[in-house]
């Protein structure tokens, strides 16, 4: 499932995720499973097996700059490996 944290306290280590249909699921930072600082307003996927979500993960998104300088670089190399 896919949400946002609304709320998060680092006092109690406990917050709020948002998911998109308004639903509000607490969970506790023991489930945060992302290297990544919790940040209120970040875009999360996460599981529900019961009230708390659980194996919570920041959403990993491609950037686009990135992929197309790896495509060119790839690209490039691969041209000028006929010209020697």
């Amino acid at each position: 499932m896919r949400g946002r944290v609304l709320i998060y306290d680092n006092d109690t280590k406990r917050g709020v995720i948002k998911d998109n249909k308004n639903n509000k699921y607490d969970f506790h930072i023991g489930e945060w499973l992302s290297e990544e600082s919790i940040v209120v307003g970040k875009e999360v996927n996460f599981e529900i097996p019961r009230e708390d979500a659980i194996n919570i993960d920041v959403k990993k998104r491609r950037n686009f700059v990135k992929v197309f300088v790896e495509w060119g670089k790839s690209f490039f190399e691969f041209v000028c490996r006929g010209r020697d």
